[in-house]
């Protein structure tokens, strides 16, 4: 899939007349010129495969396509209120299938990279971005906060 069907933006290439994939190597830049869409909800179900995946094997690859995805698709699908979100990311115009912001949404782009096994807890940090966690561990609360301008500044702090 993703030699064969993903844009360097992160967008996976989704056939919009019905929902699923099409010829390999098809990556029109619009609808207009194949039907092809790079759907954010397809972006999302990569991204929470990837990150599945990057649990079983840290493998940096991984976290390579949870990013591309992240950033390059699915965030910049939402609307600045967080309120609608576009459903075709198209990377040119078309006349017969304008980028609207929708209301609706089909699944959530939840990050679970946290946890705790019989191992004890871990948390995976692929994504540096300022943040605070909260997760139980047994009877306990632990609570990990990051702090960072990263890329402009190359480090994050971690309390």
């Amino acid at each position: 899939m993703v030699d064969r069907e993903m844009y360097l933006t992160g967008g996976i290439s989704v056939m919009v007349q019905r929902e699923d994939f099409g010829i390999d190597y098809l990556l029109p830049q619009g609808t207009d010129e194949g039907g092809c869409c790079a759907e954010t909800c397809a972006s999302i179900a990569f991204l929470t495969l990837a990150q599945r995946m990057l649990h079983l094997n840290l493998d940096s690859r991984y976290a390579d396509f949870v990013e591309i995805c992240l950033y390059n698709t699915i965030m910049t699908a939402m609307s600045l209120d967080d309120k609608s979100f576009t459903y075709i990311n198209q990377l040119a115009s078309s006349k017969t299938n304008k980028n609207v912001r929708e209301r609706w949404f089909c699944l959530g782009g939840y990050l679970w990279d946290y946890g705790n096994d019989v191992k004890g807890v871990f948390v995976n940090f692929h994504l540096y971005t300022s943040a605070e966690l909260q997760f139980k561990a047994g009877y306990s609360t632990i609570t990990l906060r990051q702090k960072t301008d990263w890329p402009r500044e190359g480090k994050a702090d971690f309390k």
